[in-house]
């Protein structure tokens, strides 16, 4: 298919001030900050206030990108968010933060893939600019996991943080494409390997599901490894077909930041340098939906990223879904 002129005109990241160390989960439980690092390359990660939600994190992230792209919040007609933890059931957490934007009338509405949120909307965002529908977007990736975390399981408590990012998409003032290629999937067989089973429908949040510990996280560790790993050789090799490209001639890669070792499984398999590597869950940890806004947000702050550049994003999540797209960081 083709592509329409869409620039990034901003971007913005927010991760809470609570910070949580290696150091401090070693008081908590069973574990090492060496046992943690080595399998899983966090050092620290955010933990959101009593007052943060989703919401009030993708307002902080939007109003930072919506600056940067000197836009006003009346300019903004859709608003995306990738999220797996609303505020509430409904209404969605894009309509909450478009109220507190001041954005009037966008289409606004949740996209609920787990880790792959973000970047599922990020694809929906570019498909309504490509139809002309919509001029400029602002997609936001947010996510307050730690609500649900099991600290009686160390293997996953120790993964997961809280944050948001953020950016302006527009095709006001563009002049090339900005999506090269795309591919997006999902196995439903393994969905009961990564979920939290209290809260909906199903299994609504009462005594009876609070006492059967249904409102927690649950994963399958091995499994979403391997599951991982595997699907991340699959995209890059669809994404590399698609466009010709070769790994030498992208810039930069941007892997979901669920865990350092799988991205260094499939860098390794390409032989990409670590200096092409965008890694920042040294710092955050898995904060699900936010994880690629964030690092992008980041990386473009410190000018690791600059125009011109062709970067990869690679996400998986529950679902189990996955997604990839190779994007130019058009200014």
């Amino acid at each position: 298919m083709g592509f329409v002129n869409i620039r990034i005109a901003g971007w913005g990241h927010y991760a809470p001030e609570k910070v949580v160390t290696n150091q401090d989960f070693e008081k908590m439980m069973d574990t090492s900050d060496e046992w943690i690092t080595t399998r899983s390359g966090i050092k620290r990660r955010h933990y959101a206030g009593p007052d943060e939600t989703s919401s009030t994190m993708g307002v902080i992230a939007g109003k930072k990108a919506l600056l940067l792209a000197g836009m006003q919040p009346e300019e903004v007609d859709l608003l995306i968010v990738g999220t797996s933890t609303q505020d509430m059931i409904f209404p969605s957490t894009a309509c909450l933060i478009a109220n507190k934007l001041g954005c009037p009338e966008p289409m606004a509405f949740d996209v609920s893939a787990g880790c792959t949120g973000f970047l599922h909307a990020f694809s929906i965002a570019t498909q309504f600019l490509n139809a002309g529908l919509y001029k400029t977007a602002l997609v936001i990736g947010s996510d307050t996991i730690t609500r649900y975390i099991d600290f009686s399981d160390r293997a996953t408590a120790v993964l997961f943080g809280d944050g948001a990012g953020a950016v302006v998409i527009t095709t006001k003032g563009a002049s090339k494409p900005m999506v090269l290629a795309e591919i997006h999937g999902s196995d439903s067989s393994g969905a009961y390997k990564l979920f939290i089973g209290g809260g909906g429908s199903a299994h609504p949040i009462n005594v009876h599901s609070i006492k059967n510990h249904e409102n927690v996280f649950y994963m399958n560790g091995k499994e979403i490894f391997k599951f991982a790993v595997k699907v991340s050789d699959t995209i890059l090799d669809s994404l590399f077909l698609q466009t010709g490209l070769t790994p030498d001639q992208i810039d930069h890669y941007l892997f979901h930041q669920a865990n350092y070792r799988i991205i260094e499984s499939t860098a390794n398999r390409l032989h990409i340098p670590q200096s092409k590597l965008i890694v920042t869950i040294d710092e955050y940890g898995n904060t699900s939906s936010a994880t690629i806004p964030m690092s992008l947000s980041v990386s473009a702050d410190s000018g690791k990223i600059v125009a011109g550049q062709k970067i990869i994003l690679v996400a998986f999540g529950a679902g189990l879904t996955w997604g990839g797209m190779v994007i130019q960081w058009n200014l």
